[in-house]
């Protein structure tokens, strides 16, 4: 095995291993992101308060593409270890609903994964006459290349929008 094979195998174990949180040492909370990198894959960073509401900023391995500053996202954290942080990216928190108009969308690509047993799907959609392009991580592994799907769009920052079909969108 090359030198090469060894330390991407080690990269990706590593990485595997950093966002798997027992499920009895987890604590669920908001989470918002704060800052975001592109390059190298992407990661990201978030802000969030544990259960005693001292705010604490996390750096996180895993991102998805067209990720916004100010998003909110359900996140754990390992109660014995607050560096220990994990973003779920299908399930966005919408602050207000008086935000977000309905619109409709069309799904461009998509891609299931075994990791993280997820559906990530890329959108394209249009609001105020401008033609937008979304990726978002589902649950639902129905949504396909293709299709019409319902969508939230984010009336202050039309950049952000969700599939609303079983997303787990909290109000």
């Amino acid at each position: 095995m090359s030198k090469l094979s060894v330390v991407l195998i080690s990269v990706t174990v590593f990485l595997w291993s950093c966002g798997r949180i027992k499920k009895e040492d987890r604590v669920y909370v908001k989470g918002e992101i704060v800052k975001i990198f592109y390059s190298g894959g992407g990661a990201c960073r978030v802000k969030f308060k544990d259960k005693s509401g001292v705010e604490h900023t996390s750096y996180n391995v895993e991102s998805i593409e067209k990720l916004r500053h100010g998003e909110m996202y359900y996140t754990a954290y390992n109660k014995n270890d607050l560096d220990e942080v994990n973003v779920y990216f299908t399930a966005p928190i919408i602050r207000d609903s008086a935000d977000y108009v309905e619109g409709k969308g069309y799904v461009r690509w998509n891609l299931l994964k075994k990791f993280d047993n997820s559906n990530h799907v890329r959108f394209i959609y249009s609001y105020s006459g401008r033609e937008y392009m979304r990726y978002q991580k589902l649950v639902d592994k129905s949504v396909r290349k293709g299709d019409k799907v319902d969508i939230l769009i984010n009336r202050h920052n039309p950049k952000i929008a969700y599939v609303i079909k079983n997303c787990k969108i909290t109000h």
